[in-house]
């Protein structure tokens, strides 16, 4: 399949989730039933969250809404005045295109008559904006492929018991809805880009300001999962027996990944070679190539939770899903992240080199490092500490910045795996109009030939001062790689 037949079937799956009879006829009028369209206030915190499960876990429905909100019990008043539906533009890899949608609609509402003579109804106006992520229409193998049920799975337990924990939980959206069937899932939420929030126009090397306010959101992030569990065991072990490893769970990764992935690896290691080959031993070069030689293998070691720094992470922490705020002069101001669906109980560390290896240049991430790390590590306790109501000299032993920075050092491989197969991606990005799954017959030749060359020169330095920072960290720390 040519690549002009492969963005005509994305364009295809595009419409069908955009399909304006679908939403209408079957989403819109569902959400109303299920009494999930109501006037909205800009209170994000969820107070009240209503999940209905089926027994057999086929299929799952949940609403989340605000007390404070006027309930409209009869369903029937609220009449829907208009739905705008758009795309909203991809400038990463995503597996499905989500949507924008506007619904205008009015409802009927009781009101005190100011001379006590009881009620009366008042008609009110509002309009609701959401973003709608829907499986494409792809086979069965495919989709079981890309583990889209425990994807959606895992974005359901982040929005209904974790984000209600977190200190700022009134900041992320408002999740409405989400329905898993044995083909199709959907997810229904807030748009968030109605309060200012978008990502960054850069799609890799943040400048500095933005890469410490990343940081600093995911400092906290973990500095909470880390005082959730200090304080309850038991629910922080029931939320994350819920997670499922959406990556890893198949036993294998496909074939045309796992090319790009075994491809990428030995594009970095030419680029040491043919620009610095005095800087990095053959023998540590020989040890990178072998303990990254099979991407699932290296994976599973680099994911499995090491006790006691493994926590509940984000698991894809990178520029694609990190929205911004910017001031009238177009600095970040806010950040917060979003896209939940790779959430895992692993090591921090993981969300942290992933942000820097994939979405900060080797100018930022080396020069000022030690300040970023740092940075990092004090937002981490003071949120600890200020959670748990305790003294810094009571932060555990194993919450230590050497501690921290080995296990930074040992994250590195699988960040460098990632971003030398999804870089090429960025640098030179794929002229699209819907989800980007790629065609599954491309040859492997034309596989590899993209992994060696897209990106070009400039990617080429790029992973090269990967393996040269990866090599200084593994001298300073001595890591052993089995």
């Amino acid at each position: 399949m040519d690549a002009s037949s492969n963005q005509t079937d994305n364009i295809e799956n595009n419409q069908e989730l955009l399909n304006d009879t679908w939403i209408k006829d079957y989403l819109i009028p569902k959400l109303i039933h299920d009494g999930k369209i109501l006037n909205m206030t800009k209170t994000h915190q969820s107070k009240n969250i209503n999940v209905n499960r089926s027994d057999n876990n086929e299929s799952t429905s949940i609403c989340c809404l605000d007390e404070n909100i006027p309930r409209n019990d009869n369903h029937n008043q609220i009449q829907v005045i208009s739905v705008n539906i758009k795309p909203v533009s991809i400038d990463g890899f995503m597996l499905s295109a989500p949507c924008k949608v506007e619904i205008e609609y009015s409802y009927q509402n009781d009101v005190e008559n100011s001379n006590d003579t009881g009620k009366s109804q008042q008609v009110v106006f509002d309009k609701l904006n959401l973003i709608i992520k829907k499986t494409p229409n792809i086979p069965k193998d495919v989709y079981i492929g890309c583990q889209f049920d425990f994807l959606f799975q895992n974005e359901l337990i982040a929005y209904t018991e974790i984000i209600p924990l977190l200190s700022q939980a009134k900041k992320y959206p408002r999740f409405y809805y989400s329905e898993r069937k044995e083909l199709s899932a959907v997810c229904v939420l807030e748009d968030f880009s109605q309060y200012g929030w978008r990502s960054a126009r850069q799609l890799y090397n943040l400048p500095l300001q933005h890469i410490l306010l990343a940081v600093k959101e995911i400092a906290i992030f973990h500095g909470e999962m880390f005082a959730l569990k200090s304080s309850d065991l038991k629910q922080f072990n029931k939320i994350a027996s819920q997670l499922k490893e959406a990556r890893l769970a198949n036993g294998f990764i496909v074939d045309e990944y796992n090319t790009k992935l075994v491809t990428g690896r030995l594009r970095a290691v030419k680029a040491v070679k043919d620009k610095s080959p005095d800087k990095i031993p053959a023998k540590f070069l020989e040890m990178f190539l072998e303990y990254t030689k099979d991407p699932y293998s290296c994976f599973k070691k680099q994911y499995e939770p090491k006790e006691p720094l493994a926590i509940i992470i984000h698991g894809d922490y990178l520029r694609n899903n990190i929205a911004f705020q910017f001031n009238e002069n177009e600095q970040p101001i806010d950040v917060m992240m979003f896209d939940f669906q790779t959430m895992r109980y692993a090591s921090p560390m993981l969300d942290l080199s992933l942000l820097l290896v994939l979405s900060a240049s080797h100018d930022v991430r080396y020069q000022y490092f030690d300040q970023i790390f740092d940075f990092y590590y004090q937002t981490l306790t003071k949120t600890y500490c200020s959670k748990l109501n305790i003294g810094q000299d009571e932060i555990p032993s194993y919450i230590t910045p050497d501690f921290l920075l080995r296990d930074y050092v040992f994250c590195f491989p699988s960040s460098i795996l990632i971003a030398a197969s999804f870089l090429p991606l960025l640098y030179t990005p794929i002229e699209k109009d819907g989800p980007v799954l790629e065609s599954l017959e491309l040859s492997r030749d034309t596989i590899i030939k993209e992994a060696m060359e897209r990106g070009g020169d400039s990617l080429d330095i790029e992973l090269h001062h990967l393996l040269v920072e990866f090599y200084t960290l593994y001298e300073k720390f001595k890591i052993e790689f089995n």
